[in-house]
């Protein structure tokens, strides 16, 4: 099943999506998806929990199952940024290099610009 909740955090509205049993989505403010069902499931309040922990400095390791949603780049790119340190920042070329794709620095920016779960994967 898919479900979404909206809760109102130190930084705005966070609508975060789940496809049973995985997180899929975390949005800046609502977003209107008929496909998912408005319900607060458990796997959506500890992901909740979990950002609100990490909003308070108190979180620098998510452990909420998540699945992500993308082309074979996309995912690769994500999967590189989580490897980067709490606190830490990688530019677009180190995680190029990261993927073993040195030229790919302006394909990394558009893979990060969708990123579907930005807070959970920097």
């Amino acid at each position: 099943m898919k479900y979404s909740f909206v809760y109102n955090t130190i930084i705005g509205d966070l609508h975060i999506f789940e496809d049973s049993p995985y997180i899929t989505r975390i949005n800046f403010g609502r977003l209107d998806d008929p496909l998912y069902k408005e319900e607060e499931t458990d796997t959506i309040k500890k992901a909740h929990l979990e950002i609100e922990e990490y909003l308070r400095g108190e979180r620098k390791v998510f452990t909420i199952p998540y699945k992500l949603y993308g082309t074979d780049f996309q995912k690769k790119v994500w999967e590189e940024l989580v490897k980067i340190p709490y606190g830490k920042t990688a530019t677009y070329k180190q995680v190029a290099i990261g993927i073993d794709n040195e030229k790919a620095v302006r394909a990394v920016g558009n893979a990060n610009n969708k990123n579907p779960l930005s807070l959970i994967i920097p």
